[in-house]
C-alpha cells in the first residue's frame, strides 16, 4: 500500500527524487535547523503543554538529546509564545499527536499523517518557521487534515488552524471545494 503524507506529496511535486529518498532511504539525511526546531518544539508541547516549568525541563532534556545551542533562543521563544497564547485553553480530552492512516480507493493507497492537536472539533497545527504565509487555503497539508478529520470523526472540523508560534498568530484554513477536488482528482493520482 502506498502511504501518502502531505510532506511526501509536497516533496514529489517539488522534486520526485526527494520523494524517492524519503521512501527508500528514510533517516539518511540530516535534519535542517528548522526541522530540528519543529521536532523539539512539537515534542515539548506534546509532553508538557499543561505546565511551563515542565516544558522548560523537557526543553533541557531535548537540548541534551539533540545537542543544539544555536536554536535555543528561537525554540524557547516558540514555547514561551505557546504559553502566552494557550495557557488554559486545552484539555486532557484533546487528541494530541493524532496519527492517521486512512485507506483510499479500495486500499490502493492511504493518506497518512499526524495532527498536532484536536480540541473541540478544531485542528491545531503548530508551526515554528520564521516565515508565515498570508493564506493556507491551497496548502496540501491542511486539505489533507480536513479530509482526514472528516473520515476519522464523521464530520467536518469546525476549523483548521495554522498556529505560528514564532509570530504568535493564527491563520485559519478556508476550504475551497475546487482546490480539494483538484487535490483528490488530479494531484493524488499524479503522485
Amino acid at each position: 500500500m502506498i502511504r501518502l503524507s502531505a510532506s511526501l506529496i509536497k516533496d514529489f511535486l517539488s522534486c520526485p527524487k526527494k520523494a524517492y529518498y524519503r521512501i527508500n532511504l528514510p533517516g539518511e539525511g540530516l535534519p535542517s535547523s528548522e526541522q530540528l526546531r519543529g521536532t523539539i518544539v512539537h515534542s515539548v508541547l506534546e509532553k508538557a503543554w499543561r505546565n511551563k516549568e515542565e516544558a522548560q525541563k523537557e526543553l533541557e532534556y531535548q537540548q541534551k538529546k539533540y545537542d543544539f545551542y544555536l536554536e535555543k533562543a528561537t525554540i524557547t521563544k516558540c514555547i514561551d509564545n505557546f504559553f502566552e497564547m494557550f495557557p488554559d485553553f486545552f484539555s486532557e480530552n484533546d487528541d494530541v499527536e493524532k496519527y492517521f492512516r486512512l485507506p483510499q480507493n479500495g486500499g490502493e493507497f492511504a493518506y497518512t499523517g499526524m495532527i498536532d492537536r484536536v480540541h473541540n472539533n478544531v485542528i491545531f497545527d503548530w508551526k515554528t518557521s520564521s516565515t508565515k504565509p498570508q493564506s493556507i487555503d491551497n496548502d496540501i497539508q491542511f486539505m489533507l487534515y480536513s479530509l482526514a478529520y472528516k473520515q476519522i470523526y464523521g464530520r467536518e472540523p469546525s476549523a483548521v488552524v495554522f498556529v505560528s508560534l514564532m509570530h504568535k498568530s493564527l491563520i485559519k484554513y478556508n476550504p475551497k471545494e475546487a482546490l480539494i477536488k483538484e487535490f483528490t482528482d488530479k494531484i493524488v493520482p499524479y503522485v
